[in-house]
């Protein structure tokens, strides 16, 4: 080889391609090298044709030659178990000089993969590897890189979380360029649109505490406001607003999840309070603090006692930020003690009427004038039922001999007074069922109400009872 190299030219290359030379018996790799170092290209690939040096044949046509239409014919051909590996090495070459038909043949292996894992459930992990080997020919191509993640999303849905945070994580790279480049608002909004949807689509194939963390990073609010939502952070996502403040997200996230959990608008109260008294944020806090106190004016289980005990930590704020929802909830709760006074004195009276009544029936004579029967309608004839309530019966009207029997009570009010009895009974029965009072008490806005209830039903009568035994 040594002395044909240097007489180089046909000799060379007649020497190659000659039936009687045993390729096997020559160290290729350096043949060729001898070869390419004499400037014998023909030679060298001729040599690395011969002897199935596929490595050595792609170097040379796309390192010495530059010819990549003729490598790409090459690499399309070789077996597909070997393929990832060969675009691995010359892909990004390859994806320089011809992007478009590189990048379509690489999404033909990858086609060609994804089918024979789907064929093949045995092969997954190896056509995971070349994947991998296929995702490293693009480590310095955005375009293709993004474009290539795209693809294998919609393709193979079932591939790893870590594609699926790679495609993120470039969205929140194009989306925070932007922003930082100052492009115009629909450009920013596309990028943000791009992202969000994603993160809808495909919330059940990433690790959302991860995605969560890279949307911090980047401080994307509605993203983060997206992944607290699907993980149930609530208290986490109000603070991630308070530190970025994020004021407008903080009152929008207190309306939204109102109906859950009332006690937002007093964290976001304690926030706007202090925030009025940095002299930076003083302006825009107070504007925030009124729409706050605007909101709690329709709130009745937030006691204003406690709205004004967080107001006076701040010493330097003005009453008139606090001026009308003091003024609206004074009026409010004279205009409950004027209507509960109404109440009052309506229930006094009637509680005095039923006294006297009372009274009437045990020391009164009771004269009875009905002309007609309670329940047919008919004038009355003996013999006849007289009631205490001022109804009066035909003997044949109250239906049976058990109805006759129990003739003390009047069919008319006694179901009116079983009710009552049951209803008695029922409420009875729950003094006992600690659990639903808790429950109640649990799931209730308005906790007050719940104690109130189950105080009027004796629920804490045993307790008082066990402290007076106690004492004495």
């Amino acid at each position: 080889m040594n002395c044909y190299v240097k007489q180089g030219g046909d000799k060379l290359k007649g020497l190659i391609e000659s039936a009687s030379f045993d390729i096997s018996m020559l160290d290729t790799d350096t043949a060729i090298e001898v070869c390419k170092e004499s400037n014998q290209l023909d030679c060298a690939i001729l040599l690395a044709e011969k002897s199935h040096n596929t490595d050595q044949q792609l170097r040379i046509l796309i390192e010495n030659l530059k010819k990549y239409e003729e490598a790409l014919s090459i690499l399309t051909k070789i077996p597909l178990e070997k393929r990832p590996q060969y675009f691995r090495r010359f892909g990004s070459h390859l994806l320089r000089e011809l992007p478009g038909k590189t990048y379509k043949e690489i999404e033909a292996v990858a086609k060609e993969l994804i089918k024979k894992q789907n064929n093949d459930q045995k092969s997954r992990a190896e056509v995971r590897r070349d994947f991998k080997l296929l995702k490293e020919i693009f480590v310095d191509n955005e375009k293709y890189n993004k474009e290539f993640l795209d693809f294998q999303i919609v393709n193979d849905p079932k591939c790893e979380e870590e594609v699926y945070h790679s495609l993120i994580e470039w969205q929140l790279q194009d989306y925070h360029k932007a922003k930082k480049n100052n492009q115009p608002k629909e450009k920013i909004e596309e990028r943000k649109r791009e992202l969000m949807e994603t993160l809808k689509k495909h919330k059940d194939c990433y690790d959302k505490k991860h995605v969560l963390m890279l949307l911090e990073m980047y401080q994307v609010s509605e993203g983060v406001g997206l992944l607290c939502e699907f993980l149930e952070l609530t208290n986490e996502l109000m603070t991630y607003y308070m530190q970025n403040k994020d004021y407008d997200n903080i009152i929008k996230f207190c309306k939204n999840n109102e109906n859950r959990d009332q006690n937002l608008w007093i964290q976001a109260l304690t926030y706007f309070v202090e925030q009025s008294s940095n002299e930076l944020e003083a302006s825009k806090s107070q504007d925030c603090l009124k729409l706050v106190l605007a909101r709690l004016k329709g709130i009745s289980s937030i006691s204003p006692l406690m709205v004004l005990e967080i107001v006076s930590r701040n010493k330097s704020l003005k009453f008139s930020v606090i001026k009308d929802y003091l003024s609206e909830k004074l009026d409010a709760l004279h205009s409950a003690i004027d209507k509960n006074r109404t109440k009052l004195s309506q229930f006094n009276k009637e509680i005095e009427k039923t006294k006297q009544n009372i009274n009437n029936l045990r020391t009164t004579a009771q004269l009875f004038q009905l002309k007609e029967c309670s329940d047919c309608g008919k004038k009355l004839e003996l013999p006849i039922y007289h009631f205490m309530c001022n109804h009066s019966f035909h003997e044949y009207c109250i239906a049976s001999d058990s109805a006759r029997e129990s003739a003390r009570e009047c069919p008319k009010c006694c179901i009116k007074s079983q009710q009552i009895v049951e209803k008695k009974e029922q409420l009875a029965k729950q003094i006992d069922n600690q659990e639903q009072f808790f429950k109640e008490l649990k799931d209730g806005n308005k906790k007050f109400n719940v104690i109130a209830r189950y105080f009027g039903r004796g629920l804490f009568s045993d307790m008082n009872k066990r402290s007076e035994e106690k004492k004495e």
